[in-house]
Formats: C-alpha cells, structure tokens, sequence
C-alpha cells in the first residue's frame, strides 16, 4: 500500500493534446470542425492544439533510462511542454513539473529521442505547442507520452493558482510519502487529495489548504506530509527568492 505526491504548477497553459498511438485512456487527435475559427499562431508561428489543428503523436517513444540508485519506490511524473516542429522534431522543451535531478534528465532525454509525427493545418506540417508526461511507476516502463493540456480560459482545480510571467518555480528537494489512515485502508479508499501551499522563500510550505478532500483520514495524512516537504525556492527575473502559491496532488493507491 503505497501513496504518492505529485508537484503541479499551474504553468500549463496549452489546448488539448492527444495521440492516436498511445494507451487507450489517451483521446483521439482533434479534428478540424467546419464551424471552427481558424487557428491562430503565436508571435514565433507556434500553433496550439485545438479545433482547425490535427494534433501531434508519437510514432516510437524512447524508454527514459535511469540511475541504477534511482528511487523508484513511488510513481513520479515529469511534465513538461514542447512544440513539436513540421519536421516532427522537438523544441523548446520546458519542464512543467520535476521530480529531482535522478528523474528530470532521463525524461528529457527520452523526449528528445522519441519520434513524433507532426500537427498539420489542412494537411500541412505546423509547428504544435503540446504537454507530455514521462511517468515512472515501477510496474511499468517509463516512456514519454503526450497528454490533454489545461484549457487556458478554465479555472484550474486548485483555484487557478498560475506562475507570474518570469517566475521560476519552486522545485521538490524533499518530498516524504504520505502514509494511509487506518480507516481508509480497511475501506479500501484510494483516490487523489488536492492541496495548495504557499511556499516561501525559504522554500518551506506554508498555508497548507485542501482543495479536493478524499476524507476518511487522508487528508489530514497529506497536510503531515506535505509539511514537511522542502523546495528550492521560486526565483524572480532578479533570480532573488520568491513566495508562490503552487498545488499538489497526493495520490493514494493500494497495490
């Protein structure tokens, strides 16, 4: 019986992404609607994924390849956002969500060498904004895989908690598991509780508050957890510390 937290910064910004290729709880690629408006690049010719766009997907992802004294005893995801270019190569790789110098390296270099094929506008090669995830659970291979993105003009879950322009988030130095309730394991509850947490410059979690409660005790076991977590700080354009409000996922899973 395992639990497990994963760090979102609510830095995602881009339309829904899928493929084709993936497992089947991945959408189908979006298709061009008749009715839609006509996509719109940004100011580098970078499209979003959407209505008017087919999407990206991966045609042969690599596997990420890590340390032998990787700690792989809970799942960890790094996220990221990448435009995936007319030739189908990738570019402007921005991590989303790390998860610790043994992690974030072997998933960016598993997304640099997976191959994908490009978006198309009315069937030609474009230039596509997506979100992928490279997930290390150790019952399964951890290998890129594109995912839906936040819709830009919804609220996020935890309250729309986004990264002001030129802020460089918070990353997880340590990040203790958090245990199950009695009550929830003998009720066989899993399931994910939603927290934000200002962390200061310090990089100490401060204003820890339930988003989403799971209740049965597992809340109150992912407050104790996350309390005790330590993040190097965010920085500002400066590179001085800064105080931001972030959101986390502990994920609860009995195995």
């Amino acid at each position: 019986m395992r639990s497990s937290a994963y760090l979102l910064f609510s830095l995602m910004f881009c339309a829904g992404i899928s493929a084709a290729q993936q497992s089947p709880d991945t959408p189908p690629p979006a298709q061009a609607s008749p009715d839609s408006a006509v996509p719109t690049p940004d100011p580098s010719g970078v499209y979003p994924a959407g209505p008017g766009i087919e999407s990206p997907y991966l045609t042969s992802p690599a596997m990420a390849a890590l340390p032998p004294d990787a700690d792989t005893s809970r799942p960890r995801i790094v996220r990221f956002t990448a435009v995936i270019a007319a030739d189908g190569s990738v570019g402007q790789l921005t991590v989303l969500q790390p998860q610790g110098d043994a992690f974030e390296p072997a998933a960016t270099t598993a997304v640099q060498q997976s191959k994908f094929a490009p978006g198309t506008l009315n069937g030609n090669p474009v230039p596509v904004l997506v979100c992928v995830r490279v997930p290390f659970i150790h019952v399964q291979p951890a290998i890129p895989r594109l995912q839906n993105c936040p819709d830009p003009n919804a609220p996020h879950p935890s309250g729309g908690f986004r990264m002001p322009p030129g802020i460089t988030p918070p990353r997880p130095t340590y990040q203790p598991a958090a245990e199950y309730s009695e009550l929830a394991r003998k009720k066989k509850i899993q399931g994910v509780v939603l927290l934000s947490t200002l962390v200061n410059e310090q990089g100490e979690p401060t204003d820890i508050r339930v988003e989403k409660s799971l209740g049965y005790g597992l809340d109150e076991s992912a407050i104790h957890s996350v309390s005790q977590y330590r993040f190097q700080p965010a920085t500002g354009r400066d590179g001085q510390p800064v105080a931001v409000r972030i959101a986390i996922e502990v994920s609860y899973r009995l195995y």
